[in-house]
């Protein structure tokens, strides 16, 4: 059995939210929090808290943040009124996400599954408990929400989601800049942001306008520098990877996922960065006391709702996980995180041992030979 908070003076939400419950999920309502502070002492079950923002006149910050101790394993989601961006920074640190106060029940069954999804990736307790507690977690762009909501649209067509991107002058630059650049591989350049959609393909577009608005972000974060060094990393990494990928013959979607993958790993850097532990190289694995970036990526792109093909390469790429049948995705993004760290000749025997097993090992040494040409 799963367990859902929903700690709100409106019981009427419990009522409407009730219907919208799988069998395997039990729905507990608290009208307020010391209702449920009473009755719970000791970390709670629940796997998801629904709290709205209306909740919380009453209680100081230090009480905010022992209810979310009390739920270390819980995606935690605030109800908060429209276009009040002032409470979601308030609060950003507590939460990982933040939701209309008109929660529908649809948008409650896509919340369940997000979870669901969260508890099938593959982390082990310890690692899972320090995921969830990271804090300043990156919240999605309210355009990249709108870019997504229009590509849930099976009646939306590109020229509606072109006019979505084009309110953001800087987006649409970065965007155009991109798809003009050598990395996207196009042999004519364009200055129309539909077609630059149809080159790019909605999975991709939709990558780069998450990690392009979350860029001022990154450097709010950080200092400025180190925000532009990750998302240039992020790039490289991107080129690499697909380069890989493609000369393997991974097809387009394929080569949309390993761009994607490589942005999200530049920002499970900066996360990890934002909450004390040490930079690190791209190739470089964490000690065990440390999550590592693309597991922190795999954890918030499950978070925002993306489909399992975008996180299982990024729980596959670490050495002792490579498979004999080797993810096509997988491996070119452990061959971008590695080779331009160590160069062909010297790749250690073990990385090198293991790649031979690959399915795509007949693609490697081109590979090597382009990124000492590069």
């Amino acid at each position: 059995m799963q367990y859902v908070l929903l700690l709100s003076s409106d019981q009427q939400l419990a009522e409407q939210l009730q219907p919208f419950c799988p069998e395997q999920w039990q729905l507990k309502s608290y009208s307020s929090v010391a209702a449920y502070l009473g009755q719970h002492e000791s970390e709670g079950e629940e796997d998801l808290l629904i709290m709205d923002q209306a909740m919380l006149h009453d209680l100081t910050m230090a009480e905010i943040r022992n209810l979310t101790l009390l739920l270390p394993m819980a995606v935690r989601i605030m109800l908060v009124p429209d276009c009040q961006d002032e409470i979601v920074l308030q609060y950003l640190q507590q939460f990982h996400s933040f939701s209309s106060r008109q929660l529908s029940g649809t948008g409650f069954r896509a919340l369940l599954q997000r979870v669901q999804a969260l508890q099938w990736l593959t982390f082990d307790p310890a690692l899972r408990r320090q995921l969830f507690s990271l804090q300043d977690l990156p919240l999605v762009p309210k355009i990249a929400s709108e870019v997504k909501s229009m590509l849930d649209d099976p009646d939306a067509d590109i020229d509606a989601l072109s006019r979505i991107i084009e309110q953001d002058t800087t987006l649409t630059s970065r965007l155009l800049q991109l798809a003009n650049s050598p990395y996207m591989g196009f042999s004519k350049d364009t200055s129309s942001v539909s077609v630059a959609i149809s080159r790019m393909g909605l999975n991709l577009l939709y990558g780069l306008v998450v990690a392009l608005t979350l860029e001022p972000e990154a450097t709010s974060r950080c200092s400025a520098e180190r925000g532009q060094q990750i998302l240039a990393q992020s790039l490289q990494q991107a080129r690499l990877a697909r380069k890989f990928c493609a000369l393997a013959g991974g097809d387009h979607e394929q080569q949309e996922e390993v761009v994607i993958c490589s942005m999200f790993t530049g920002f499970g850097h900066l996360v990890l960065e934002c909450n004390g532990y040490p930079s690190r190289q791209w190739h470089e694995a964490a000690p065990d006391e440390e999550p590592e970036a693309r597991l922190v990526a795999a954890f918030i792109l499950t978070l925002w709702g993306f489909s399992n093909r975008f996180t299982d390469p990024l729980m596959a790429t670490q050495l002792q996980d490579l498979p004999e049948q080797g993810s096509l995705v997988a491996d070119s993004l452990l061959l971008a995180a590695w080779l331009p760290q160590t160069g062909a000749n010297i790749l250690g025997q073990r990385l090198w041992t293991q790649l031979q097993k690959s399915s795509y090992w007949s693609m490697w040494a081109q590979a090597c030979t382009l990124v000492v040409s590069d």
